[in-house]
């Protein structure tokens, strides 16, 4: 993968891949720029030029994350194993999280696995109230790091965008009668999360299944803001400083998930 030229276009490192060069990553959400569906088309100075790398491959080796094949597949393994050793790619794109900013894959602040469990512990010690819910979530969230509440909410942000599709939001209007605002919607993926990471996962591969199951009033406004008022607890500072660094998410995922279905999500189990 050390390719002087890039592998497809045969441009050299540092210089911008021909158009068309499906080497090329989107510098807003990390993945292939031909097929992606961010809304920004990236300007010239915005664009991700060839590194001499395949992309990724960078942030697997500071992670520490290669793969060897073994007889189902590829494991993940230790960089000085013996025999075939690759930079294990399919783990960055199922744990680690692009950072629009600096343009790179990063390792999630909390994992998803961690985040399901304080979503689905506070729902069964509420009794799936959702008031109640965000109160317990907040006293649970306020006991981590800081650094793992900020994780929390980054988690939590890209999967209401990731929820945010047309499809789910005609199941909301039918759920509650033919109505739901911008800011319903935004409530009702909410409450999806809430739930826990069945419900929401069925939002996002099967909506219709939620039509006749789910009864109005579905929204859960205050898990939207639960992060902020834990970070407030924690240092007692304001957390709409952090929220502002935050780019849009890519909703190439959420389009994407019709035809790659279960796999496609991985990464958010």
């Amino acid at each position: 993968m050390q390719n002087e030229q890039c592998p497809k276009c045969g441009v050299d490192p540092g210089q911008y891949h021909e158009s068309g060069c499906d080497v090329e990553q989107c510098p807003y959400c990390g993945g292939q720029l031909i097929s992606c569906c961010c809304d920004d088309v990236p300007p010239l100075d915005d664009r991700m030029p060839w590194t001499g790398l395949w992309p990724g491959v960078d942030e697997c080796r500071e992670f520490g994350w290669y793969a060897t094949p073994g007889p189902r597949g590829w494991v993940p393994c230790g960089q000085d194993e013996p025999g075939l050793v690759m930079e294990d790619l399919n783990r960055l794109h199922a744990q680690a999280r692009w950072d629009r900013r600096n343009k790179r894959f990063v390792m999630r602040k909390l994992g998803m696995s961690q985040f399901w469990r304080l979503i689905e512990n506070a729902k069964e010690a509420s009794g799936g109230d959702c008031g109640r819910q965000v109160e317990c979530l907040s006293g649970n969230l306020s006991e981590l790091t800081v650094e793992e509440i900020v994780g929390f909410d980054e988690n939590l942000y890209e999967l209401r965008h990731l929820l945010n599709r047309d499809d789910l939001w005609a199941v909301a209007a039918d759920i509650h009668d033919g109505r739901c605002s911008d800011d319903g919607f935004d409530y009702f993926r909410g409450w999806l999360i809430a739930q826990g990471v069945e419900m929401c996962m069925r939002g996002l591969l099967d909506p219709q299944s939620l039509i006749g199951e789910v009864t109005p009033v579905a929204w859960c406004e205050g898990i939207l803001y639960v992060a902020k008022e834990a970070y407030q607890l924690k240092t007692g500072l304001d957390m709409e400083e952090v929220w502002e660094n935050w780019p849009p998410v890519c909703r190439t995922a959420a389009r994407l998930v019709a035809a790659s279905g279960q796999a496609e999500l991985s990464r958010y189990l």
